[in-house]
């Protein structure tokens, strides 16, 4: 049952974190699955897979790629070259399954058109949340979505839900760039009372351009912050027991994994209003939701989780159980084993 799995490139964002379940997943059933990404040195970034299992390929390279694997299925995973890959894959007669991670309506129209295109040329798409799969439910789109799995680090962690008067340290997980809004956070924060606003420290986990604006931003508002960088998943679920809340001001998701993951590993969890949202909060009871770039209402809702500790608790632990029972890897992947047998 030989597959390919093919990316633009291998970064840190989730659209990785994604495939890196994914694969895992389909390892565990018996799949022999390669990783092919388009551009260089991806090789030295995967380490859960065997090296001689991740290629680097030239697009104009794929089909003879393709053939010396002889791979009968890929499963895309990508953006700009979404339309160029599907067609290449079916002029070789490969069956193509196409994972799309953004809604349509997040691009402008020429990336539009070309995804309308590469949707007609797929033999199964698959969205991983509601929103994405209400934009293409008109082609050969896989009825539920489909969305990333948590790590099993994260649902196996046991948190003590403890809590401190000295100190309250939010989490921001995620790339340091202008559609996560982070900004908004950091003003929220702002808008706190002195003696509450000082004991608070916001622990950013990611890498991004923008570090050195939001530092500005937090020193113009006398904001406490800490970069941590990208952290692995093990560093990552240490760090988060350090937290009590954590906060995704995203101005566009395609689902969120990272604040899902918050929610696995036992803390409170505030979003945006981005629509995928919703496929994981149920405002005030698996976590709260807020009108975007609104930073008022963060506030109020910060303040909120600070005032009310048991209220709170009982949030983290609604949420920890609905991350736990719909995104285990068990649960959200098992679609793809449907669709791949229907083509393997």
């Amino acid at each position: 049952m030989k597959l390919g799995i093919v990316l633009e490139h291998w970064g840190l964002g989730g659209t990785e974190t994604y495939v890196e379940g994914l694969v895992k997943h389909l390892d565990k059933c018996g799949y022999d699955v390669y990783i092919i990404t388009l551009k260089k040195d991806a090789e030295h970034s995967i380490k859960f897979i065997k090296k001689d299992r991740v290629f680097v390929c030239d697009k104009y390279k794929l089909p003879a790629l393709i053939s010396s694997l002889d791979l009968r299925l890929l499963n895309l995973h990508l953006y700009t070259s979404l339309l160029p890959i599907a067609a290449l894959a079916k002029i070789k007669g490969v069956k193509v399954v196409s994972t799309l991670h953004m809604p349509l309506n997040s691009w402008g129209i020429k990336i539009r058109i070309s995804w309308i295109i590469a949707c007609l040329l797929s033999d199964t798409i698959v969205g991983v949340s509601r929103l994405v799969i209400k934009q293409i439910e008109r082609y050969q789109a896989w009825p539920h979505p489909l969305p990333g799995g948590i790590d099993n680090i994260f649902l196996s962690k046991s948190r003590k839900f403890k809590y401190s008067t000295e100190t309250y340290r939010i989490a921001a997980i995620g790339r340091l760039s202008s559609e996560k809004d982070w900004g908004t956070l950091i003003d929220a924060v702002a808008m706190l009372v002195d003696n509450i606003k000082e004991k608070i420290t916001i622990d950013f986990y990611g890498d991004g351009t923008l570090q050195k604006v939001l530092y500005e931003i937090a020193q113009e508002n006398k904001v406490n912050v800490c970069f941590h960088g990208h952290l692995s998943k093990e560093d990552l679920v240490e760090e988060l027991d350090k937290n009590f809340l954590s906060v995704l001001p995203s101005k566009f998701e395609g689902l969120g994994l990272s604040a899902v993951e918050s929610m696995a590993a036992g803390l409170p969890m505030i979003t945006s209003n981005f629509e995928a949202a919703n496929d994981f909060i149920e405002n005030m009871r698996t976590g709260h939701i807020f009108e975007f770039n609104n930073h008022k209402q963060l506030s109020n809702l910060i303040l909120w989780h600070i005032d009310n500790p048991i209220e709170s608790k009982e949030i983290a632990k609604a949420g920890q159980v609905y991350a736990k029972n719909n995104f285990s890897p068990s649960v959200v992947y098992s679609g793809y084993i449907e669709i791949f047998k229907k083509y393997l």
